[in-house]
């Protein structure tokens, strides 16, 4: 029997991510609205309550790093929530169930919390990484190591620490490729 979710390379992760968006373009452009709409909720209405243009000028409220904060939060917990609802849209495509939207969103909502949980944790341990030069590798390192926390957190039921550790493992043999894999996408992405 053909596994049905192994190690493929670039070229038939790029095909088959063409096919599958192909597919499902309706309930992926939904997905991608809800997510632009609360994006632009977002920018358009917590972003300006920071910043204020008087006479030609731009001003920082006094409530700056309270509504920065508050802005980055919901940043990080609308694309943690994206995160979860295209994982489960794109796992139902592969055992030849029908994709629904707001099943996703449902499903995403249900282990929001375990995912908000993984992806903090991971920000905050980079962090405290990024902001001595001698963590800098070790950073970069565990950010690899950590590139499945969304889908990890979505589709098995663990807790933020155990998310971490089953990203981990799920790299153990294949992290020069998937980091050459994400490399050239990130690459694709600068052109």
């Amino acid at each position: 029997m053909k596994e049905l979710l192994g190690p493929a390379g670039f070229k038939e992760i790029f095909l088959e991510s063409f096919k599958v968006y192909w597919k499902h373009f309706l309930q992926f452009l939904i997905l991608s609205v809800l997510y632009q709409v609360s994006v632009f909720l977002i920018v358009d209405v917590v972003a300006p309550l920071e910043i204020q243009e008087t006479s030609g000028k731009l001003e920082f409220s006094d409530n700056f790093l309270f509504f920065w904060f508050l802005g980055m939060g919901l940043w990080t917990a609308s694309t943690a929530l994206f995160g979860a609802c295209l994982t489960y849209m794109i796992s139902q495509h592969y055992v030849g169930q029908e994709i629904k939207v707001f099943a996703a969103v449902r499903f995403a909502w249900q282990r929001f919390s375990k995912v908000l949980g993984a992806y903090l944790l991971t920000f905050f341990a980079l962090m405290a990484l990024f902001i001595t030069i001698i963590g800098i590798p070790i950073g970069i390192y565990l950010m690899f190591r950590w590139i499945f926390i969304i889908q990890v957190g979505s589709l098995e039921r663990l807790g933020p620490r155990a998310i971490l550790k089953r990203s981990s493992a799920l790299l153990r043999q294949h992290f020069w490729r998937v980091l050459g894999i994400e490399l050239l996408l990130v690459g694709i992405l600068f052109l």
